[in-house]
């Protein structure tokens, strides 16, 4: 059933993405639900794939990395994924987020292929984000000079993009 502020899919879609977007992912993780269960209805696996990376992010938030890694790993292999640059950035980026907190060798892996997709495809708002990721996990290795040029870069460009979710 559509939410009162959104009539189709597409709209809940762009709804649930505008919270997310702007770090409300609580909020945002009904309407992606609800957006992927109407896509699915209708075939649209891309669209419902890119729900489902945005439902899974705050299942991410409330700790589930291995449950929420296994499904997107999973997702990665699917053709409409592989095919596809935003939905495997999305995916990509989910994983770097999940290995942040298990694996930093994996989570460095993840963000450069984020970086690298994201600069392919000239995406300016993930190429940042990347270079962002990339900043906090050199600092995490100890490379702090590497990481607050990186940082203060990344916050910098996120503000001029108007990327809310890139700054924080």
């Amino acid at each position: 059933m559509p939410s009162a502020l959104a009539q189709t899919p597409a709209e809940l879609l762009a709804q649930a993405d505008r919270m997310a977007d702007q770090g409300n992912w609580s909020g945002a993780a009904p309407l992606y639900a609800q957006a992927e269960a109407w896509f699915r209805q209708s075939g649209d696996m891309r669209n419902e794939l890119y729900a489902r990376f945005g439902r899974l992010h705050r299942d991410v938030e409330s700790g589930a990395y291995r449950a929420v890694r296994g499904e997107v790993e999973k997702d990665l292999t699917s053709p409409a994924v592989a095919a596809n640059p935003e939905l495997k950035i999305r995916a990509l980026s989910l994983l770097g987020n999940i290995d942040l907190n298990l694996n930093t060798a994996a989570a460095l892996d993840d963000w450069k292929q984020v970086l690298a997709m994201a600069t392919e495809t000239r995406d300016e708002k993930w190429t940042n984000r990347a270079k962002g990721e990339l900043g906090v996990l050199a600092g995490i290795n100890g490379d702090t000079g590497a990481a607050a040029m990186a940082l203060l870069s990344s916050i910098s460009k996120a503000t001029a993009l108007g990327d809310v979710a890139g700054h924080i």
